[in-house]
């Protein structure tokens, strides 16, 4: 149960940040966010950040038996191919893009989970 607590304290952190990126006028959208990307080093630092927080928080949740999200085992996952499960998550479900930008760091934990489901 503390864990849970843990990762909620994170999601919570990640969505504060991610609603000050917002406000700072990078995007209106998701689907903004995925699409400049690449043209803004601060924007692709801060979701990175995001995606390995989540990272971390669930390779805590594994410990305890309570994973968030099962990915390979002994494989790191790139920038590049966090932001392609984002875009995959997306474009399956479309109306997350519309979404505002400032959910971006909840929208990732989930495109994670729905990437990597647990067998259990």
């Amino acid at each position: 149960m503390r864990f849970r607590q843990v990762v909620l304290g994170v999601v919570v952190a990640l969505s504060m940040m991610s609603r000050a990126l917002a406000e700072g006028a990078i995007s209106e959208t998701i689907d903004d966010v995925l699409q400049n990307v690449k043209s803004d080093s601060a924007v692709e630092a801060f979701l990175i950040g995001a995606a390995r927080g989540f990272e971390a928080a669930n390779y805590r949740m594994t410990a305890v038996g309570e994973p968030l999200f099962c990915p390979p085992k002994k494989v790191g996952i790139t920038s590049d191919q966090w932001m392609e499960i984002m875009r995959a998550f997306v474009k399956e479900y479309p109306h997350v893009g519309k979404l505002k930008a400032e959910s971006f760091a909840v929208v990732i934990g989930e495109a994670m989970i729905d990437a990597f489901p647990c067998s259990n």
